[in-house]
C-alpha cells in the first residue's frame, strides 16, 4: 500500500557563503518519525517521468564500540542490520 501525503515548504539560503538551500521538516513528519534536533537524514532521489522523486530516511547509526550498524525505526527503537567493517 502506498500512502501519499504532501505539504509545501519554502526554501531559504542556508548561508551567504554557499549556494545550498534549506527548508523545514514539517511537524507532521517530525512527530510521525519522532525526529529531534541533531538527527541526521539520508537523502536519495531519482528522476521519474519528468519529476524528481525524493526519499528521506532517518540516517543509520553505527555503534562504534561494537561496529554494529543499526537502522532507527519509526518507533525510535534501533534494529540491528549488519555487522560493520
Amino acid at each position: 500500500m502506498i500512502l501519499r501525503v504532501g505539504e509545501k515548504t519554502t526554501l531559504a539560503r542556508a548561508s551567504s557563503n554557499f549556494a545550498s538551500l534549506r527548508t523545514v521538516v514539517p511537524m507532521s513528519i517530525v512527530k510521525q518519525w519522532q525526529l529531534k534536533e541533531g538527527d541526521q537524514l539520508d537523502w536519495s532521489w531519482e528522476a521519474r517521468n519528468g519529476e524528481m522523486i525524493i526519499v528521506i530516511k532517518k540516517a543509520e547509526h553505527i555503534d562504534s564500540a561494537a561496529g554494529i550498524r543499526f537502522d532507527l525505526q519509526r518507533n525510535g527503537k534501533r534494529k540491528k542490520v549488519t555487522k560493520g567493517k
